[in-house]
């Protein structure tokens, strides 16, 4: 059963209903878990997750691992590790088949990392990263299919991501070189988290996946039946695009994703997290870009969407981190429409209006706010440890707080210039054609100031896009919606042609008839 928002709109998205937790977790289990002690319920649980990946049940899968793993965290193990598998199979009767093992120590080592932070020894980071970097080789050498859930299959390239950051993060605090757990990454330098093998994990199951065509930068006809690694494949473009904008190398973000194209985004909605990173990575990175309105429309899009849907998500454990994302897509998009002041779904204008007193003093060119804004919307940027020898040295003899406020810094140079750019624009919709003595005497400025202003406005709403399956079939289609603005200048008389864009009827009847529905089920209340 698909779930289409306007079934006549090239840029609205089908949703399986299938894939919308609410519809197929389970409800939760009956059993008293806080009965019994975490060693039994280790190996109950463990057993249930073998049973469920020999069987290949996928919605038995996601039971185990949405609902009862971290209602066990919470009966069980809120202040302490999980047994590890040696500890399990203490008893005989249990034997551990290998992908269970890697498995349960994703899902262990994950529980350690969000509960016990203050707690993690150099040991559990080392066995972390050797516990993604088998199994991930394994499923790509193997190309053996597991019937996990989507979700759980995004996650753990999420988690991957975020525990490599969170090395960087530990990594550069250390400036002693006496520090006990720099030295026994010393002593294990060859399984220590780098960017070098991150990269390479994600581009290996972009390349084995075959998910792009060949000698084409543009996915490839969908499988069949697609498999874990077809998925691993196109959740490792997102994540390669969150990895690079981390380390603040914005070409490198987009790039990774430009062989997505909407009429694949269907495989993006299956975890629905990974929507939400893909459009929040990307407009920030066209933010950081300059170009301010591909941000807007792409983070725009991506809430109006996840608006819509994010009920159907509330029992997913993952409920609350979709929601701290979009409140940061929130933040980005407000910086976005300082520089491209543009209309915008009324929904998304409620939401921003909530945020009233930020968002107000943001369109009055409030430095401190926009400095506030950035640190609440901005990803957790980084610098990361390249590889082994730079391990080694990282973090010694720099200052990289400094380095990471530059991004800010680059960002706030333009935003202390775009105020004259958004007066120009006001101004400009005023007339259909004005001389350039009268303009520059309005603008307050000399009439060589004014053109150099008209050609920096020109600039940035005329920013070249590439003939990529991203920008063509998702960029463009979501800007083309933007009322375009053209001005000619002719000796000292300027020209202003406005091309409105075509009312959508198709979405003003949907809107409607929504308003309507809902308008017929509180008159039955009565």
């Amino acid at each position: 059963m698909n779930i289409n928002w306007l079934p006549s709109e090239e840029t609205e998205l089908l949703v399986n209903v299938e894939d919308l937790p609410n519809f197929h977790i389970a409800q939760d289990t009956e059993e008293n878990l806080t009965q019994g002690t975490p060693i039994e319920h280790a190996r109950k649980f463990i057993i249930e997750l073998q049973n469920a990946l020999i069987s290949n049940k996928t919605d038995e899968l996601l039971f185990l691992y949405d609902r009862k793993f971290n209602l066990l965290c919470d009966a069980q193990f809120k202040t302490t590790m999980w047994p590890t598998v040696e500890e399990i199979e203490e008893d005989e009767s249990i034997e551990i088949q290998i992908n269970t093992f890697f498995l349960y120590n994703e899902l262990t080592f994950r529980h350690a990392y969000a509960r016990l932070q203050n707690n993690l020894t150099p040991e559990v980071r080392i066995n972390t990263y050797k516990n993604y970097i088998n199994f991930f080789n394994q499923l790509a050498d193997t190309k053996e299919d597991i019937a996990l859930p989507n979700q759980w299959i995004w996650d753990m390239l999420d988690e991957f991501l975020y525990q490599f950051q969170n090395f960087c993060q530990f990594r550069i605090k250390v400036k002693d070189e006496n520090d006990s757990s720099y030295q026994y990454y010393l002593e294990n330098i060859d399984d220590i988290w780098t960017f070098d093998s991150v990269l390479n994990i994600l581009t290996t199951f972009v390349e084995k996946s075959k998910i792009l065509q060949a000698g084409k930068n543009a996915l490839a006809e969908s499988q069949t039946v697609p498999n874990i690694l077809f998925y691993c494949g196109h959740y490792s473009l997102v994540s390669l695009c969150r990895l690079h904008t981390l380390v603040c190398d914005y070409s490198a973000a987009l790039k990774a994703v430009e062989p997505i194209d909407f009429k694949k985004l269907h495989i993006y909605t299956k975890s629905f997290p990974c929507l939400i990173t893909l459009f929040y990575y990307a407009g920030f990175s066209y933010l950081m870009q300059k170009k301010y309105k591909e941000s807007v429309k792409l983070i725009e899009f991506m809430l109006s969407f996840y608006l819509k849907y994010k009920q159907f998500y509330s029992k997913s454990y993952q409920f609350e981190t979709m929601n701290k994302l979009a409140e940061k897509s929130l933040y980005v998009l407000s910086l976005g429409l300082v520089f491209y002041p543009t209309a915008i779904d009324e929904n998304i204008s409620a939401a921003l209006r909530e945020k009233y007193e930020r968002t107000e003093k943001l369109s009055k060119y409030d430095l401190a706010t926009f400095t506030e804004m950035f640190n609440y919307g901005s990803p957790k940027l980084m610098v990361a440890v390249k590889d082994q020898e730079h391990f080694k040295s990282f973090g010694f003899d720099k200052n990289y707080t400094e380095l990471l406020n530059q991004q800010k810094e680059l960002l706030l140079s333009e935003f202390q210039k775009i105020q004259q750019l958004n007066n120009l624009s006001g101004v400009l919709r005023l007339y259909s054609s004005i001389k350039l003595p009268k303009l520059a005497k309005v603008m307050k400025m000399s009439e060589d100031q004014l053109k150099e202003l008209i050609d920096l406005y020109q600039a940035r709403n005329n920013a070249p896009t590439s003939s990529s399956p991203f920008e063509t079939t998702i960029v463009k289609k979501l800007v083309d919606s933007i009322p375009k603005m053209e001005i000619i200048i002719e000796k000292d008389n300027i020209k202003i042609k406005e091309a409105l864009t075509k009312p959508n009827f198709a979405k003003i009847f949907s809107r409607n008839m929504q308003k309507i529905e809902e308008i017929v089920k509180d008159l039955e209340k009565i």
